[in-house]
C-alpha cells in the first residue's frame, strides 16, 4: 500500500510523492524528532508498540528502524530498545547522502525503489505489475501459495543488491544447522559457482598475483584465472588428498594470494579430505596467511558440517550452489565470508551484472525440494 503524502514549498501545499509504508513510518519518528517532541536520548516505541499504534505489520517496522539505524537518526541498546541518536533536522530525509559514484546511485536506486522517472530505463512498475510474470512459470508459480502476502513479495524490481533477502534467510538457516553461524550480511547471492569464482578473482586479484589451485582441479576456475593473467601454481590432489609438506614448499617459494579448494566430492577426484588434512591445510595457510577459497557445490546433498575452515582463524571464503543439487538449469549461487568482503563483492556484482534474478531466487525460496525444508524439518 502507497499513499500520497503533501510537501510544502515556496508556501504552496502540492501533492507530489508516494511512500511506502516503512517509509511513513520513518517520517513519523523524524517528524517527532523535527518537531521536538521526541529529543536525543529519548526513547521511541519497540518494534512491537509501533506495530499496533500504526496497523502495520512488525516488518514493516523492523525496515523502517533499520533505516532510521543507517541514517543515525536512532540508536538501538543491547536488551533495553531504541533511542533518539540524533538531530539531524537540516539533512534531507531518506536518501541523504548529497553525492554519489555511479555505483552509489545505482545502489540507491536499488534499494529505495524510489518512484518511477523519466528515462529511469525503465517501465513504470503499475505497468510492469500487469505483465503478471507469474503464469509464465507455470506450476512453479503455485508454490507462491494463495496468501497474496507471498504472491505480493514476487519482486519484479531491480531487488536487493545482494540477492533475495528471504533465500538469504534461508540460507542463514541451513547454514547454522551445519555448524556455520553467520548473518545474512554474511551472504551475496550469485548466479552460480562460476560467477562467485569470477567475483572473488576480480576482487583479489591483479595481472602477475600468485594462488594455488589443485590438480587435477576445476577447469572452469584454471581458464578464469588465465583470463584475469593470474601466476597459477599447482598443488597435487590425491585420493589422500593434499601432501602438507609440498604444500608447505610451494606456499613458501610462489607466496600466493588464495588457494583455492574443494574439500568435498572433488571436481573431477570425487574424493573428500580427512579432518586431519584440512587441520593441515588450515594451520599452513593461517601462518603464512593465504587466503582459503572454498568450493562445496554439494552442501545440499551432505548432512554433515558444512566447513571445516570456516569460523576458523585462517581467513576464509565460502562457495556454494544450487546448480548441483536442485537443477543446473537454475542459475543461482552465494558467496559466504566477512561481512567487508561481501559489501565488496556486492558492489562489484552491481557493477558488472546490476543484480541475479530475484524470480529465480524467489522460487529457490519456495521450493519444495526436500533439501529446502531443512529449516521446517
Amino acid at each position: 500500500m502507497r499513499k500520497r503524502v503533501r510537501t510544502e514549498r515556496g508556501g504552496c501545499s502540492t501533492w507530489s510523492v508516494t511512500v511506502k509504508k516503512f517509509e511513513e513510518i520513518c517520517l513519523i519518528v523524524i517528524d517527532d524528532i523535527k518537531a521536538g517532541r521526541k529529543k536525543v536520548g529519548d526513547k521511541i516505541p519497540s518494534i512491537r508498540a509501533m506495530a499496533e499504534k500504526h496497523k502495520v505489520s512488525k516488518n514493516t517496522v523492523i525496515t523502517a528502524y533499520n533505516k532510521l539505524l543507517e541514517q543515525h537518526w536512532i540508536k538501538a541498546l543491547p536488551k533495553s530498545g531504541f533511542y533518539v541518536g540524533e538531530d539531524l533536522s537540516n539533512t534531507p530525509m531518506l536518501n541523504a547522502t548529497p553525492f554519489y559514484t555511479g555505483i552509489d546511485l545505482l545502489e540507491q536506486q536499488m534499494v529505495n525503489q524510489s518512484h518511477h522517472k523519466p528515462g529511469a530505463g525503465r517501465y513504470p512498475k503499475e505497468y510492469m505489475d500487469k505483465l503478471n510474470l507469474e503464469r509464465y512459470l507455470g506450476q512453479a508459480s503455485d508454490r507462491f501459495g494463495s496468501e497474496s502476502a507471498e504472491v505480493a513479495h514476487f519482486d519484479r524490481g531491480n531487488g536487493d543488491p545482494a540477492g533475495n533477502v528471504l533465500l538469504r534467510g534461508l540460507l542463514v538457516d541451513i547454514l547454522s544447522r551445519r555448524a556455520m553461524t553467520v548473518e545474512s550480511q554474511n551472504v551475496l547471492l550469485t548466479y552460480g559457482t562460476n560467477h562467485s569464482l569470477d567475483l572473488i578473482i576480480r576482487h583479489f586479484l591483479t595481472s602477475g598475483d600468485p594462488v594455488i589451485v589443485e590438480s587435477p582441479g576445476y577447469y572452469p576456475l584454471f581458464s578464469k584465472l588465465e583470463l584475469h593473467q593470474v601466476a597459477i601454481n599447482t598443488i597435487k590432489r590425491t585420493k589422500l588428498g593434499i601432501d602438507a609438506n609440498h604444500l608447505e614448499a610451494l606456499i613458501i617459494k610462489s607466496q600466493p594470494k588464495i588457494l583455492f579448494l574443494q574439500p568435498f566430492a572433488q571436481n573431477p577426484m570425487g574424493t573428500d579430505l580427512t579432518s586431519q588434512n584440512m587441520a593441515e591445510i588450515q594451520a599452513l595457510c593461517t601462518q603464512y596467511n593465504v587466503i582459503i577459497v572454498e568450493n562445496d557445490p554439494f552442501l545440499l546433498a551432505r548432512d554433515d558440517a558444512a566447513s571445516y575452515f570456516f569460523n576458523q582463524t585462517c581467513p576464509v571464503i565460502y562457495v556454494s550452489s544450487f546448480s548441483k543439487t536442485v537443477s543446473a538449469s537454475i542459475r543461482c549461487g552465494f558467496v559466504v565470508a566477512s561481512k567487508s568482503v561481501i559489501k565488496s563483492l556486492t558492489r562489484l556484482k552491481m557493477i558488472t551484472v546490476i543484480n541475479t534474478s530475484s524470480i529465480m531466487e524467489n522460487i529457490l525460496n519456495h521450493c519444495k525440494y526436500p533439501i529446502l525444508n531443512t529449516t521446517s524439518s
